[in-house]
Protein backbone atom coordinates (compact mmCIF):
# COMPACT_ATOMS: atom_id res chain seq x y z
CA UNK A 1 0.00 0.00 0.00
CA UNK A 2 1.54 3.45 -0.81
CA UNK A 3 2.13 5.66 1.87
CA UNK A 4 2.41 9.51 2.35
CA UNK A 5 6.40 10.43 2.74
CA UNK A 6 6.07 14.12 2.69
CA UNK A 7 3.35 16.84 1.65
CA UNK A 8 0.93 17.56 1.11
CA UNK A 9 2.12 21.01 -0.23
CA UNK A 10 0.02 23.80 -2.00
CA UNK A 11 1.92 25.20 -4.53
CA UNK A 12 -0.82 27.51 -7.10
CA UNK A 13 -3.80 28.79 -6.29
CA UNK A 14 -6.36 31.06 -8.55
CA UNK A 15 -9.74 31.92 -7.71
CA UNK A 16 -11.41 28.53 -9.34
CA UNK A 17 -7.94 25.78 -9.26
CA UNK A 18 -4.94 24.58 -7.35
CA UNK A 19 -2.51 22.63 -7.06
CA UNK A 20 -1.03 19.89 -4.56
CA UNK A 21 2.01 18.50 -4.19
CA UNK A 22 2.67 15.09 -2.62
CA UNK A 23 5.55 12.41 -2.42
CA UNK A 24 4.62 9.28 -1.83
CA UNK A 25 6.39 6.09 -0.98
CA UNK A 26 5.90 3.94 -4.30
CA UNK A 27 3.84 4.65 -7.73
CA UNK A 28 0.33 5.47 -7.35
CA UNK A 29 -2.70 7.24 -7.97
CA UNK A 30 -2.99 10.49 -5.91
CA UNK A 31 -5.98 12.18 -5.40
CA UNK A 32 -7.24 15.49 -3.21
CA UNK A 33 -10.70 15.44 -2.46
CA UNK A 34 -13.03 18.72 -1.17
CA UNK A 35 -16.10 18.85 0.39
CA UNK A 36 -18.45 20.17 -2.77
CA UNK A 37 -17.20 18.11 -5.62
CA UNK A 38 -13.90 20.06 -6.07
CA UNK A 39 -11.06 18.23 -6.27
CA UNK A 40 -8.60 16.00 -8.85
CA UNK A 41 -6.30 13.00 -9.38
CA UNK A 42 -2.66 12.90 -10.66
CA UNK A 43 -0.01 9.79 -11.64
CA UNK A 44 2.94 9.67 -9.60
CA UNK A 45 6.26 10.13 -11.48
CA UNK A 46 9.42 8.22 -10.69
CA UNK A 47 12.74 11.01 -10.23
CA UNK A 48 15.90 8.93 -8.48
CA UNK A 49 14.01 6.69 -7.27
CA UNK A 50 11.25 9.41 -4.93
CA UNK A 51 7.21 9.17 -6.39
CA UNK A 52 5.89 12.39 -6.54
CA UNK A 53 2.74 13.47 -7.82
CA UNK A 54 1.18 16.74 -8.79
CA UNK A 55 -2.50 16.83 -8.26
CA UNK A 56 -4.61 19.68 -10.16
CA UNK A 57 -7.67 20.57 -8.26
CA UNK A 58 -10.16 22.20 -9.99
CA UNK A 59 -13.95 23.46 -8.90
CA UNK A 60 -13.30 25.89 -6.06
CA UNK A 61 -15.37 29.14 -5.67
CA UNK A 62 -13.61 32.36 -5.29
CA UNK A 63 -12.77 33.96 -1.75
CA UNK A 64 -13.52 30.62 0.10
CA UNK A 65 -11.78 28.50 2.42
CA UNK A 66 -11.61 24.56 1.33
CA UNK A 67 -10.73 22.02 3.13
CA UNK A 68 -9.32 19.19 1.77
CA UNK A 69 -8.02 15.09 2.25
CA UNK A 70 -5.63 13.42 0.31
CA UNK A 71 -5.62 9.60 -1.00
CA UNK A 72 -2.99 7.40 -2.51
CA UNK A 73 -5.04 4.12 -4.38
CA UNK A 74 -7.97 5.44 -3.00
CA UNK A 75 -6.76 5.63 0.90
CA UNK A 76 -7.08 8.46 2.95
CA UNK A 77 -3.41 9.45 3.95
CA UNK A 78 -3.85 13.14 5.20
CA UNK A 79 -5.08 14.49 7.31
CA UNK A 80 -3.08 11.73 9.70
CA UNK A 81 -5.63 10.09 12.33
CA UNK A 82 -5.62 11.61 15.72
CA UNK A 83 -4.07 15.07 14.26
CA UNK A 84 -4.52 18.16 16.96
CA UNK A 85 -4.16 20.62 13.91
CA UNK A 86 -7.08 21.76 12.26
CA UNK A 87 -7.69 21.08 8.68
CA UNK A 88 -5.13 21.63 5.70
CA UNK A 89 -7.22 24.69 3.74
CA UNK A 90 -7.26 26.04 0.13
CA UNK A 91 -7.57 29.60 0.23
CA UNK A 92 -9.08 31.03 -2.98
CA UNK A 93 -7.93 34.53 -3.68
CA UNK A 94 -10.90 37.39 -2.97
CA UNK A 95 -8.75 39.97 -5.59
CA UNK A 96 -7.85 42.15 -2.84
CA UNK A 97 -4.02 42.52 -0.88
CA UNK A 98 -1.93 39.84 -1.00
CA UNK A 99 0.08 39.34 1.66
CA UNK A 100 3.93 37.90 1.23
CA UNK A 101 5.70 36.03 4.30
CA UNK A 102 9.50 35.83 3.49
CA UNK A 103 12.47 34.54 5.50
CA UNK A 104 15.91 33.20 4.97
CA UNK A 105 18.18 31.01 6.49
CA UNK A 106 15.80 29.04 8.79
CA UNK A 107 17.61 27.90 12.37
CA UNK A 108 16.50 24.35 13.37
CA UNK A 109 14.91 23.80 16.61
CA UNK A 110 18.10 21.98 18.40
CA UNK A 111 17.50 18.72 20.52
CA UNK A 112 15.51 18.81 24.03
CA UNK A 113 19.24 17.93 25.50
CA UNK A 114 21.14 20.53 23.78
CA UNK A 115 21.29 24.11 24.29
CA UNK A 116 19.32 26.49 21.38
CA UNK A 117 21.41 29.39 20.81
CA UNK A 118 19.76 31.60 18.30
CA UNK A 119 15.72 31.50 19.86
CA UNK A 120 12.46 30.22 17.80
CA UNK A 121 12.56 30.31 14.01
CA UNK A 122 10.01 32.73 12.95
CA UNK A 123 8.43 29.98 10.33
CA UNK A 124 7.95 27.92 13.36
CA UNK A 125 6.39 30.86 15.11
CA UNK A 126 4.46 31.08 11.89
CA UNK A 127 2.79 28.07 11.87
CA UNK A 128 2.36 27.76 15.71
CA UNK A 129 0.01 30.82 15.76
CA UNK A 130 -1.84 30.01 12.58
CA UNK A 131 -2.48 26.34 13.96
CA UNK A 132 -3.99 28.19 16.94
CA UNK A 133 -6.17 30.55 15.24
CA UNK A 134 -7.12 29.17 11.91
CA UNK A 135 -9.68 31.83 11.15
CA UNK A 136 -7.15 34.38 11.73
CA UNK A 137 -4.84 36.42 9.67
CA UNK A 138 -2.61 34.43 7.37
CA UNK A 139 -0.25 35.00 4.24
CA UNK A 140 -0.92 34.33 0.74
CA UNK A 141 2.51 33.24 -0.01
CA UNK A 142 5.25 32.64 1.64
CA UNK A 143 8.60 33.03 0.10
CA UNK A 144 11.73 31.67 1.00
CA UNK A 145 14.90 33.59 0.19
CA UNK A 146 18.70 33.06 -0.17
CA UNK A 147 19.81 29.65 1.24
CA UNK A 148 17.85 27.02 2.17
CA UNK A 149 19.30 23.86 1.60
CA UNK A 150 22.16 23.65 3.40
CA UNK A 151 23.45 24.38 7.20
CA UNK A 152 26.39 25.74 8.64
CA UNK A 153 26.42 24.45 11.81
CA UNK A 154 24.38 21.34 12.48
CA UNK A 155 23.03 19.74 15.78
CA UNK A 156 25.18 16.73 17.18
CA UNK A 157 22.47 14.29 15.49
CA UNK A 158 22.97 15.49 12.10
CA UNK A 159 26.86 15.45 12.63
CA UNK A 160 26.78 11.76 13.44
CA UNK A 161 24.55 11.34 10.43
CA UNK A 162 26.79 12.61 7.99
CA UNK A 163 29.52 10.86 9.52
CA UNK A 164 28.02 7.76 9.17
CA UNK A 165 27.75 8.42 5.21
CA UNK A 166 31.38 10.15 4.70
CA UNK A 167 34.51 11.17 6.18
CA UNK A 168 33.85 15.13 7.41
CA UNK A 169 37.43 15.68 7.14
CA UNK A 170 37.54 15.00 3.48
CA UNK A 171 36.43 17.31 0.99
CA UNK A 172 33.12 16.55 -0.69
CA UNK A 173 32.88 14.35 -3.49
CA UNK A 174 36.58 13.16 -2.49
CA UNK A 175 36.03 8.81 -2.50
CA UNK A 176 38.31 6.61 -0.63
CA UNK A 177 37.82 2.79 -0.30
CA UNK A 178 36.69 3.48 3.43
CA UNK A 179 34.76 6.12 3.05
CA UNK A 180 31.73 7.22 0.98
CA UNK A 181 30.72 10.65 0.10
CA UNK A 182 27.76 12.70 -0.35
CA UNK A 183 27.62 14.44 -3.79
CA UNK A 184 25.06 16.82 -2.76
CA UNK A 185 27.53 18.08 0.18
CA UNK A 186 30.27 21.21 0.58
CA UNK A 187 32.72 21.71 3.45
CA UNK A 188 32.70 25.48 4.76
CA UNK A 189 34.89 26.94 7.67
CA UNK A 190 37.21 24.79 7.67
CA UNK A 191 36.01 21.44 9.13
CA UNK A 192 31.97 22.32 10.06
CA UNK A 193 29.66 21.03 7.16
CA UNK A 194 27.30 22.22 4.81
CA UNK A 195 24.99 19.59 4.03
CA UNK A 196 22.72 20.30 0.91
CA UNK A 197 19.42 18.17 1.27
CA UNK A 198 21.00 15.30 3.40
CA UNK A 199 19.85 16.17 6.57
CA UNK A 200 17.90 13.19 8.80
CA UNK A 201 14.62 12.86 8.34
CA UNK A 202 12.47 14.14 11.66
CA UNK A 203 9.12 14.00 12.87
CA UNK A 204 6.46 16.15 10.81
CA UNK A 205 5.41 19.31 12.75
Amino acid sequence: MAGLRLGPLLRYIDDSSATVWVEASRPCTAEVRCPGGAGGTARTFQIAGHHYAIVPVSGLAPATDTSYEVLLDGTPVWPLPDSPFPPSVIRTPDGGTVRVAFGSCRWAAPAEDEKDTVGPDALDTLATRIAAAPEGERPDVLLLLGDQVYADETSQATQHWLAARRDLAEPPGSRSRTTRSTPTSTTNRGSTPRSAGCCPPSPAA
